[in-house]
């Protein structure tokens, strides 16, 4: 049930902001407000960037999606497009997030639907709350915010706006029945979601060189020759000190050193990719042989296995998941476990997360 006062003013605004604390029932409102002015004969479209819990488009994703028919979930929503952020959580990518909600916004808006309601992430709290929801309402404009807070937790943030005409700022309790979730909960939400996403895909193989390739430091350099690498290997090998027999050994132990895979160089960046992490002093010693003012990203074939990949297609949207199988770095081909085609795919877009599906 939406409140006279909150319905009222919905229903002469356009662009609705829900904000509030993690378990304050923001979803559970959105769904009640769509469902609400679709019923009243509006077109609504509902933008859901609650990134780690989504239910328009996959977690990880911004989704956008218009309501067709009354809602039991807003997974009933029909998705019209999404944008990868490639987290579950705000942290370390609020220019992703904020910019992914705008870029949404921006799609609704084409369509000249009557009511937008935008469905955001529970992180609220400090600093980085204040950032992300500052500069996510100053992108998006809502006429309206409506927040849902205990004991005045967002006021840091609202009573910034105190004296604007817009956004109209509605406060509102959570409802005494909102239920906690567990990080288990969280955790059990993504795993059906995505394991529902991916029922119908497949294995698929990309040639790197032939499309775009975003947020890795991955070839975007100058690769390094095979006589550079088996250089480096010997220096790798020199950094380990010789090992001598205990008295009890008949021979020392062999020493395991990291094998230098793949590497790339661009001004004073060198991507490496090894066999095993370096350890500090071999580090070190590729830093005295390749500059000291070198900065040295070392990375090895395990960080890229299943890792979640924002697909995009010829017009730069995001038209499906994928997840990375392998990744052959010096032939730049990547095997992709996706519902998209090849052909659809004009760009691929790294991220931090990885998700193994079985």
């Amino acid at each position: 049930m939406i409140p006279e006062q909150v319905l009222e003013v919905a229903l002469k605004e356009r662009i609705i902001f829900v904000m509030g604390d993690k378990d304050t029932g923001k979803t559970t409102f959105v769904l009640a407000l769509a469902n609400e002015l679709f019923h009243q004969g509006f077109s609504v479209g509902i933008i859901d960037a609650d990134i780690g819990q989504s239910d328009i488009g996959p977690p990880t994703t911004v989704g956008f999606g218009v309501v067709q028919t009354p809602l039991t979930s807003l997974c009933d929503a029909v998705l019209q497009s999404l944008y990868f952020v490639g987290s579950i959580s705000p942290k370390g990518c609020l220019l992703p997030l904020v910019i992914g909600t705008r870029k949404m916004l921006d799609n609704a808006l084409t369509q000249e639907l009557q009511k937008i309601i935008l469905d955001t992430t529970g992180l609220i709290s400090g600093q980085l709350g204040r950032v992300l929801k500052t500069h996510k309402i100053q992108l998006t404009a809502p006429d309206v915010i409506v927040c849902l807070q205990r004991a005045g937790e967002c006021e840091h943030i609202l009573s910034a706006y105190h004296g604007f005409e817009k956004p109209i700022i509605l406060r509102l309790l959570p409802p005494s029945q909102c239920r906690t979730k567990t990080i288990s909960d969280r955790q059990s939400h993504r795993t059906k979601f995505f394991k529902r996403y991916f029922t119908e895909a497949r294995l698929i193989h990309c040639s790197l060189e032939d499309i775009g390739v975003f947020d890795t430091h991955l070839f975007k350099g100058s690769a390094l020759s095979e006589q550079r690498i088996k250089q480096l290997n010997q220096e790798l090998r020199a950094s380990i000190p010789v090992q001598t027999a205990l008295p009890s050994q008949a021979n020392p132990p062999t020493p395991v050193f990291p094998q230098i895979l793949w590497g790339e160089i661009l001004g004073r960046e060198i991507a490496i990719v090894t066999s095993q992490k370096l350890k500090y002093q071999q580090m070190m010693r590729l830093k005295t042989v390749l500059g000291e003012s070198s900065y040295i990203k070392n990375s090895t074939p395990e960080d890229y296995r299943n890792l979640l990949l924002g697909l995009l297609d010829h017009n730069g949207a995001c038209c499906a998941l994928g997840i990375l199988r392998t990744l052959d770095f010096a032939a730049k081909q990547a095997s992709i476990f996706t519902c998209a085609s090849p052909q659809e795919i004009a760009a691929v877009q790294f991220s931090g997360y990885t998700y193994e599906y079985s």
